[in-house]
């Protein structure tokens, strides 16, 4: 998963043995796309308001990370919710 500032061209790889491919995105049940988004909108809440009462200074915007295929049992599921800090 690249950040958005990043296209397949522009994306710095210097490794020969990478190879970098667009993969189209998943479909799904509707309803269960907007219990996602709102528990991404919610989990990155919680990140910002942790982040914040630590005085911690966020420079982006928070990125959904997802590890697992979407045929991968919810339970068994590994997802991150990701800020940039500022040093």
């Amino acid at each position: 998963m690249l950040p958005s500032q990043y296209t397949l061209e522009s994306a710095p790889c210097d490794q020969p043995d990478v190879r970098l491919v667009q993969v189209p995105r998943a479909g799904g049940c509707r309803s269960l796309q907007r219990l996602w988004s709102r528990r991404i909108t919610r989990g990155a809440g919680q990140l910002t308001a942790f982040a914040q009462q630590r005085g911690l200074q966020l420079t982006g915007e928070p990125v959904y990370a997802r590890y697992d295929p979407p045929f991968m049992p919810w339970f068994l599921r590994r997802n991150e919710i990701l800020v940039e800090i500022a040093r």
